[in-house]
Formats: C-alpha cells, structure tokens, sequence
C-alpha cells in the first residue's frame, strides 16, 4: 500500500491507499504533504518501506511515519495527532530520546495488542 503523511499547521493526517493510486493523486485541501512511501501490515505489523513517492518527490521519515501510522490504526483520538514540536518541519532531524520512547511505546502496544488477538482467535 501507498501513504502520504499531510500536515495543516499542528495536525499531522496519514492516509493510505492502493498501490493501484499514485502518490500526487491523494490531495487533502488545506494540508501539505510532508512525507510519502509505502507500507506493509503482514498480520497487523506496521513496516514502512524505504522507498520515498516520485510523484510528490518525497521521502519516508520512517520513524515517524509509523508513529503516526499507528496513532491511526490504533483508532487514538484526534489530539495524538497535533505535532506541537514541529517534528515534520525538518524531516532529517533525528527524535528526541522521548520521541523514540513514545514512538517504540506505540509499536509494542501494537505487537501486544495483536498477540492478544490471535492468542483469542486460537480458542
């Protein structure tokens, strides 16, 4: 699958779509893309690729991509989603410390909470 990471001054908006679409055609007005790739989810992982889009001339930034991917396949209220530290403004600078806490915070709740769900399934 494909995906662009749109940002409206604060609110960081991913959205994911077929590889069937090109990067450019996903427009949210208002928003400016800020960083474009490709994603995998084999049973329920998030893996962004480290291919950027062509189209938008864009790179993934993967750490934070997959934060914010997560943030919404999580299903997490609208205010994880404010980016008060202006993290996308330069997409080569590193994380914070508590950045990456925050961000590895994310992806093991995603790994637990998928285990859970298969650990039900087999019952």
């Amino acid at each position: 699958m494909k995906y662009v990471i749109f940002k409206r001054k604060e609110l960081i908006v991913p959205v994911i779509t077929s590889e069937m679409a090109t990067h450019s055609d996903l427009k949210l007005e208002g928003f400016e893309p800020v960083s474009a790739g490709f994603i995998y989810m084999p049973k329920g992982l998030i893996i962004i690729d480290n291919r950027g889009s062509e189209s938008l001339g864009l790179k993934p930034n993967k750490e934070l991509d997959e934060k914010y991917i997560t943030k919404m396949v999580l299903d997490l209220p609208a205010s994880t989603f404010l980016d008060f530290n202006n993290e996308y403004s330069n997409t080569d600078a590193k994380m914070t410390k508590r950045q990456q806490q925050v961000a590895a915070s994310m992806v093991i709740y995603n790994l637990i909470t998928q285990w859970e769900d298969l650990e039900t399934q087999k019952r």
